[in-house]
């Protein structure tokens, strides 16, 4: 499966971006809720296992923050190519925001 990758500095505390960053897939559901169905959330401390359905395609994968930074690993369908800056450029915005 093709792989989407963002990574998004921060000059939080671990905790509290870890915190912000709860939000991330749950403000992505807000904005994009005609689109974004199936979200399932699983967080251990400072790392999260996700999947989502986006446009009727399964997107999957992982969420790491560590005090200098929040990576987001997924893997999406091959149908889904051709949206994956898109959907990278979403993540990213949404990160960029809640960490400021």
């Amino acid at each position: 499966m093709p792989t989407i990758k963002v990574d998004v500095e921060h000059a939080l505390n671990q905790e509290i971006a870890t915190e912000r960053v709860k939000g991330l897939l749950n403000s992505l559901k807000a904005d994009y809720g005609d689109m974004i169905k199936d979200l399932k959330e699983s967080w251990t401390g400072n790392n999260a296992s996700f999947s989502f359905k986006v446009m009727g395609m399964s997107v999957t994968g992982n969420l790491l923050v560590t005090s200098a930074k929040v990576s987001f690993d997924g893997q999406i369908p091959f149908t889904a190519v051709p949206f994956k800056k898109t959907i990278e450029n979403k993540i990213r915005e949404e990160a960029i925001k809640l960490l400021a």
